[in-house]
Formats: structure tokens, C-alpha cells, sequence
């Protein structure tokens, strides 16, 4: 015998919730698999472009629309958990030391974002704890970890198909 229960409101808005959270989750792990693939392969052929500027604008956006995403889920979610290893703690103190010494620069506007695409300022290393901490928290299962070996190896594939082909017939 099956019988069906009319679901409570509150059960409803929580099963929601949940789903909405489940679906951030999924588009903040695809953004993030498609950085995976692209940031190696990924130029554009200009010459008004600088090639680290577009590989760190790539960066930038694939790294803080899954961030947020993420986070936006974490809100509803009304959980935040961080991993408290000593990689974390380690790279904590790097993001510490990187902005006490934008803070005593000489320059600090450069020091701390720069003009965009350096990758030696501070905003670049908060975009790239963002991303170590993301890492974790988006591949947390064997299958995810599967895919992301399989779009970095896809990619590393092409690039080296790329230079093979260009060592052979010659870069024209």
C-alpha cells in the first residue's frame, strides 16, 4: 500500500532550499572544470591583448562567479564549513604577508591590485586562495576528482598535440 502525506510548509521551503543550494553547487563545479580545461589552451590572438591578461581575466572570472555562487548556497544553506589543515593555515599566512606588505609599500595601489594582471599582487594571491580553498570544497567526491584529471589531461593533451604538430610541420 502507498499512501501520500501533503508535505509541511516549512519540509517544502527546506527541500527547496536544498535543491537551490544542489544547483549552485553544480554550476560553480562546471565554471570551475571549464577553468580546469581552458587555462592552459586558453589565448586570445591579439596583439592589443597581453597574454597573461587574458589568462588572468579567465582566472578572475572562473574563480569569483563559482565563489560567490558558492557562497550564495553556503548563505541559504546556513553552514559554512572551511578545512582546517596545515595547507590552509600555511596559505593563510601567505595571503597575511602579502597584505601587510602591500600595506607598507612604497605604492600601495600597485602593490595591492596592480593594473589588472600581475601575478604578483595581492588581489592575484587572494584570487588564488580563493581558488585553493575552492578546490576542496567543489571535487570533494571521486568522481568529480575523476573529471577534473580527465579536462586537465584532455588539455594537456591538445597543448602537446599543438607543439608536436608545430615542432614537425613548423610554426606556419
Amino acid at each position: 500500500l502507498i499512501a501520500f502525506y501533503p508535505m509541511e510548509e516549512t519540509t517544502m521551503k527546506e527541500g527547496v532550499a536544498s535543491c537551490i543550494f544542489l544547483m549552485l553547487e553544480k554550476i560553480s563545479f562546471w565554471i570551475f572544470l571549464a577553468l580546469v580545461f581552458l587555462l592552459p589552451i586558453f589565448f586570445v590572438p591579439s596583439a592589443s591583448v597581453p597574454f597573461q591578461y587574458a589568462k588572468s581575466m579567465l582566472l578572475l572570472v572562473a574563480v569569483i562567479v563559482p565563489f560567490c555562487l558558492w557562497l550564495i548556497g553556503r548563505i541559504k544553506d546556513g553552514k559554512i564549513t572551511v578545512l582546517k589543515t596545515s595547507l590552509s593555515y600555511a596559505s593563510l599566512l601567505i595571503l597575511v604577508v602579502f597584505l601587510l606588505s602591500s600595506f607598507f609599500s612604497k605604492s600601495f595601489s600597485l602593490s595591492f591590485i596592480g593594473d589588472g594582471y600581475e601575478i604578483s599582487t595581492f588581489a592575484f594571491i587572494l584570487l588564488s586562495f580563493i581558488a585553493l580553498f575552492l578546490t576542496p570544497v567543489l571535487f570533494n567526491t571521486k568522481k568529480k576528482i575523476f573529471y577534473f584529471y580527465i579536462a586537465f589531461f584532455i588539455s594537456f593533451f591538445l597543448v602537446t598535440l599543438f607543439h608536436v604538430l608545430r615542432f614537425f610541420v613548423g610554426p606556419d
